[in-house]
C-alpha cells in the first residue's frame, strides 16, 4: 500500500500482487487507471453514490496461469505523520473473473452499548466500567446522529439525513465524529462485518461471542474477524479429566473448530461429580472418545481428533502437538516431570502452551509463549534463586511418592478452567492483554481472590531449554533420568 499526492489530489496504490497495481486519484471520484497481468478479467464495482462496472482484459496475457488468494484488506492512508484507515477492498474469485468491491463504510453504533440522557444537554454512551463516556449534546445532534448509525447508511447518507435540521453540518464533521466515536470504541463498520468469511450458520451460532468481541474492536476490525480467527485455530488438549474436559467445552463454545484430545484413561462413576461432558452411559469408555461424541452432538462443525496414549517423554508430546496453534496442559502426572516434558516439546516446536491445575483450595495456571516469555525451566531457575530450599523441598515431596487424592467440586473446577480458557482466547486473538503470560496466577476458591504468585522473565543465558544453559543447576538434576528420557538434545 502506497499513498501520496499528485496534482493536489490523493493518489492511492493498492497492490494485489506484484503484477497488479490499482491507482486511484481522489478515490471518492472515479477509477482512472489500471494495469493487470492475468488471464482473468477484473470487474471493479465502486459503491459510492452509484455503481460503476468496468471490465478490463489484457489479451497478451491470456495464456498465463496465475492464481490470487486475496481476502478483505484494510487500506491505510498516510497523511504526513498521521495514519488513517479508509474503506477496504474485498475480493472473491470466480472462474475467468476477478471481482473487487470498493466498500464504503456504513457506521453502526454497537448494539451492546446503551445511549441515554444524563441531563437535557448531556448524554452517556455505554454503561459498563471502562466502556462509558459522557458527551455534551446541547443541540441533540449527537443522539440523532447515533440513531442514524444503524449499519444501513453511509456517512453521506447520515449527513444528508441531518442536513434538514442541522444545515451547518458538513460531511467532514460527520466523518470526523464517526472516527472519534470509533476511537472511543462505540462504532463498528457494518460493511466490514457483512464481508466476514464466516458462514451464516457460524454468525448465528456465535452471535453472542461476536457481540462480546465488539467490545474490543474498532472501525478497522470487525467482531466477526475475531471470531473467524478463533475458528481457524487448532488446539491440542493434553488430559481429558476434570480440567481438560471443562476447558474443551469452553473452547468449543468460543468457536475453536479444530481440537485434538490426548488421554488414555476411561470414564469412572466417581468422575461424574465434576466431569460434565460424561454421563453414566459413558462409564468404561475411553474419555477421548466419550468427549468426541459429546462435542459432535453439541457442535457438528468441530473437527475432533483423538489420540489414546499415555505420554512418556517429551518426544511423545512433540508427536501429538505438531501443527497446533496452542497446547493446553490439563494433566499433572507424573508430577514435576510431565510439565517439563510438555515445556521442552513446546519450546522445541515453538508452540505456545497454557497449563493449569488445582489443589484443595486454589486453582492455578500460567502461559508460556516460546521466545517471548520465559519457559517453565526459566521459572524453576527463578524460584531456585528466590527460595533457598526450593530444590530440596521438591525432592522431598517427590520422594514421598505422595499422589494427592482428587478432592474438588464442580464449581471450583469450572471457575479456574473458565479463567484459563478466557486467557487462551485473549492469547489467540490479541483482543486484550494476556494475564498469565510468564506468570503463575492463583485463584483462591474460598475468597474468590486472584493473585500473581510468581512472575519470571526468560533466562536466555542459563535456561537449558529455551536458552544457552547446560542444565547443570541442581533443579535440573531432579528426576533427570525421567525428564530427559528419549529427549532430543
Amino acid at each position: 500500500m502506497k499513498a501520496g499526492f499528485k496534482n493536489g489530489k490523493i493518489q492511492l496504490f493498492f497492490s494485489l500482487a506484484p503484477s497488479i497495481k490499482i491507482p486511484f486519484i481522489d478515490f471518492f471520484e472515479k477509477f482512472i487507471d489500471f494495469s493487470y497481468s492475468s488471464k482473468y478479467n477484473l470487474i471493479v464495482s465502486i459503491f459510492l453514490h452509484r455503481e460503476e462496472e468496468l471490465n478490463y482484459e489484457n489479451p497478451s496475457e491470456k495464456g498465463r496461469e496465475r492464481s490470487h488468494n486475496c481476502s478483505s484488506s484494510l487500506i491505510t492512508m498516510h497523511w504526513g505523520d498521521s495514519t488513517r484507515a479508509i474503506p477496504f477492498f474485498h475480493l472473491t474469485q470466480a472462474p475467468l473473473s476477478r471481482r473487487c468491491f470498493y466498500m464504503v463504510r456504513r457506521p453502526l453504533f454497537k448494539p451492546v452499548h446503551p445511549v441515554y440522557e444524563v441531563t437535557e444537554q448531556t448524554i452517556r454512551m455505554g454503561d459498563a466500567p471502562g466502556y462509558s463516556v459522557e458527551l455534551d449534546d446541547e443541540n441533540k445532534a449527537i443522539r440523532k446522529m447515533v440513531k442514524l448509525m444503524d449499519g444501513t447508511r453511509t456517512i453521506e447518507d447520515i449527513h444528508s439525513a441531518l442536513l434538514g435540521e442541522y444545515p451547518e453540518l458538513t460531511r467532514e464533521e460527520i466523518a470526523e465524529a464517526v472516527e472519534d466515536l470509533g476511537g472511543l470504541g462505540f462504532i463498528m463498520d457494518q460493511a466490514a462485518e457483512e464481508a466476514s468469511g464466516l458462514t451464516l450458520a457460524q454468525k448465528e451460532r456465535y452471535k453472542a461471542n461476536i457481540r462480546f468481541f465488539s467490545l474490543f474492536t474498532n472501525l478497522e476490525q470487525s467482531p466477526s474477524d475475531v471470531q473467524e480467527q478463533l475458528s481457524g485455530k487448532k488446539v491440542t488438549i493434553l488430559g481429558m479429566g476434570a480440567f481438560g474436559s471443562t476447558v474443551l467445552a469452553n473452547l468449543v463454545g468460543v468457536g475453536i473448530e479444530q481440537i485434538k484430545l490426548v488421554d488414555f484413561d476411561r470414564v469412572e462413576l466417581n468422575n461424574l461429580n465434576r466431569q460434565m461432558l460424561f454421563n453414566e452411559g459413558d462409564i468404561g469408555r475411553l474419555k477421548v472418545e466419550a468427549a468426541r461424541d459429546f462435542i459432535a452432538r453439541l457442535h457438528s462443525g468441530v473437527a475432533i481428533d483423538t489420540e489414546t496414549m499415555q505420554i512418556g517423554s517429551s518426544a511423545d508430546v512433540e508427536q501429538v502437538i505438531a501443527g497446533s496453534d496452542l497446547v493446553v496442559l490439563a494433566a499433572d502426572q507424573p508430577f514435576f516431570v510431565l510439565p517439563r516434558w510438555v515445556n521442552r516439546a513446546c519450546v522445541n516446536l515453538g508452540i505456545p502452551y497454557i497449563a493449569g491445575g488445582f489443589n484443595l483450595i486454589e486453582g492455578q495456571f500460567f502461559l508460556v509463549d516460546p521466545g517471548k516469555t520465559g519457559c517453565l525451566d526459566c521459572m524453576h531457575l527463578h524460584r531456585s534463586e528466590q527460595v533457598e530450599d526450593y530444590v530440596r523441598l521438591i525432592e522431598n515431596l517427590l520422594n514421598t511418592e505422595f499422589r494427592p487424592p482428587t478432592a474438588t467440586i464442580a464449581p471450583n473446577t469450572m471457575m479456574i478452567t473458565a479463567m484459563m480458557a478466557s486467557d487462551a482466547v485473549r492469547f489467540l486473538t490479541g483482543i486484550a492483554p494476556v494475564q498469565s503470560a510468564g506468570k503463575l496466577l492463583l485463584f483462591d476458591f474460598n475468597t474468590l481472590e486472584k493473585k500473581v504468585f510468581v512472575e519470571w522473565e526468560r533466562n536466555e543465558q542459563a535456561c537449558p531449554t529455551c536458552g544457552k544453559g547446560n542444565g547443570e543447576e541442581p533443579i535440573f538434576q531432579v528426576r533427570a533420568n525421567e525428564v530427559y528420557v528419549n529427549a532430543r538434545h
